[in-house]
């Protein structure tokens, strides 16, 4: 009985993380976010040290070519990202079974570096998609932008500097 329970509870919270992402997603698309029609700018939202002076000189070609594209990387990240958070739950139910199965919770492990993997396949291969529609001043700007997040990070957000493990928690 217990475990038609889990199943049942695990089944709906899949429903839930494969569905929410993308509706999400396309409902913010079509109020015209992102897309360059709210304030006439596609980096609308965005902190000012955020936006890459690439963006700027963008043709409206590019620019329509690089939305697509960056909508279709969301969709697709979107969906890997709601598959891991269901293998990560998958995980914690064979952690928290009476009897684990360490070859099972090793099993599930490596499906959700799988999921990663694809992730970050996914995300690169966009960046290189996007550098070969960019002319050769624009790949520089480009080419530096990437270098300056890889040496720096993402941006100014918040760092936990504590020297504690938080323990199942991110």
């Amino acid at each position: 009985m217990q475990k038609t329970a889990q199943a049942i509870l695990l089944s709906s919270i899949m429903m839930f993380l494969f569905s929410a992402p993308v509706l999400a997603d396309m409902d913010h698309m079509q109020k015209g976010h992102h897309t360059g029609h709210h304030r006439g700018d596609m980096n609308y939202g965005k902190k000012s040290h955020e936006v890459s002076c690439w963006t700027e000189t963008l043709t409206d070609d590019q620019k329509a070519k690089f939305a697509k594209m960056r909508l279709e990387l969301k969709k697709a990240k979107s969906l890997l990202k709601a598959q891991i958070k269901v293998k990560k739950i998958e995980l914690v139910t064979l952690v928290t079974e009476d009897n684990p199965d360490q070859s099972a919770i090793d099993q599930k492990i490596n499906e959700i570096l799988a999921l990663k993997k694809q992730k970050m396949q996914k995300k690169y291969a966009f960046k290189i998609a996007i550098r070969s529609m960019l002319t050769p001043e624009q790949r520089v700007q480009f080419d530096m932008s990437l270098l300056k997040k890889a040496v720096h990070g993402k941006g100014q957000g918040y760092q936990k500097k504590s020297g504690h493990k938080n323990y199942g928690h991110r």
